[in-house]
């Protein structure tokens, strides 16, 4: 049996944080806001979800950014806009 144990470090206290108070809190909040002014505007969020989360992963983890991240935001902006 492989079993690891719980590492408390600031690592752990960090990821945390983030889980609970800006993922479940702040964001369910700024969804539940938008979907209380526009529901169809909110939906159209969603779409930038990809967008945000390969950012975050260049900020944070030093991902590269290629090409089809480029063309992929293009098509996702150029979609909001024609949808307005």
């Amino acid at each position: 049996m492989n079993t690891k144990a719980i590492i408390l470090d600031s690592n752990f206290y960090i990821s945390l944080f983030w889980l609970t108070i800006v993922i479940s809190v702040f964001a369910t909040l700024l969804w539940l806001n938008l979907l209380k002014k526009d529901t169809v505007k909110a939906s159209k969020w969603l779409f930038l979800a990809p967008v945000f989360g390969y950012l975050l992963s260049y900020l944070i983890l030093g991902e590269e950014i290629t090409i089809y991240e480029v063309v992929g935001t293009i098509f996702v902006i150029i979609g909001l806009k024609i949808s307005k």
